[in-house]
């Protein structure tokens, strides 16, 4: 019971930590930080927010931190254990992502106390999975794998929000579907040579995005279009093995792409 209860402790101190980073941030939200780039012809002027430093930031402080939890309670190899950074990582960018994009509330406080529940949870998920003999290993991959995927339709909106140069968007939308790829596709043991996957899911996904970029739709739509098709690639990778040929696995996810576009027409429709 006690090293149930310092196990505890250990999430809500992280939590803690990164819900006062998140804070701290409100004082220099104001402050601007340009930074111009020049290569040749090609000119690039990038105007960051503190908090947009801050973010990934918090981000990386939340994965190490997840990571030397997991290290104390797990023989896994260091790769193994750097995938439980992953979903810290990303669910705290895509709060603080959320957080940039309020104003200073009664609605920010409400968004940054959810926030760190989530986060709690998180954490507290991420190291029962590091323990195959844990009874609520089953529970937690699926909220895992419903963080990952929510946590790519938050980036997906913030990066259609927040950033007009394809220049970032692209790498940015790679960088994202690539490592939340890699952390869903982990949860499978039926899933063999993750990295090679994860990477293809990634640059179609990247590409697909790169397709969208002029299209005048909703940041909504931008979103949901991308996470249907980060969602049917990555289930079609995991059910293959049980569906035996890849035309098979694609017509199971037909209703999902099918229920997708009607959403998004009716997204479009309420402009």
């Amino acid at each position: 019971m006690n090293e149930e209860n310092q196990i505890g402790n250990d999430y809500s101190i992280l939590t803690v930590i990164i819900l006062l980073v998140y804070v701290l941030s409100t004082f220099i939200t104001s402050y601007i930080v340009t930074i111009p780039i020049h290569i040749g012809n090609f000119s690039l002027i990038l105007n960051w927010k503190m908090i947009d430093l801050i973010t990934p930031g918090a981000g990386l402080l939340a994965g190490i931190g997840v990571f030397g939890l997991v290290d104390e309670r797990s023989s896994k190899s260091k790769a193994e254990k750097m995938l439980h950074s992953v979903i810290p990582f990303a669910t705290t960018v895509s709060l603080g992502i959320i957080l940039r994009n309020v104003a200073m509330s009664a609605g920010w406080v409400m968004i940054l106390i959810l926030g760190g529940v989530l986060l709690y949870l998180v954490f507290m998920s991420e190291c029962i999975i590091c323990n195959p003999a844990d009874p609520r290993i089953s529970v937690v991959s699926i909220l895992l794998t419903g963080l990952a995927y929510a946590t790519f339709v938050i980036t997906a909106i913030g990066v259609r929000s927040n950033i007009s140069r394809l220049i970032l968007e692209f790498p940015l939308i790679l960088l994202s579907s690539f490592i939340l790829a890699m952390r869903i596709l982990s949860l499978y043991e039926s899933v063999k040579d993750i990295e090679i996957k994860a990477a293809i899911i990634s640059l179609i996904t990247a590409e697909a995005a790169a397709a969208l970029h002029y299209w005048p739709i909703q940041p909504l739509s931008y979103s949901l279009l991308l996470f249907l098709g980060f969602y049917i690639l990555t289930n079609i990778v995991i059910i293959l093995p049980q569906k035996g040929s890849l035309r098979n696995a694609f017509k199971s996810q037909l209703w999902i792409l099918a229920v997708s576009i009607i959403l998004m027409v009716f997204i479009e429709i309420q402009k």
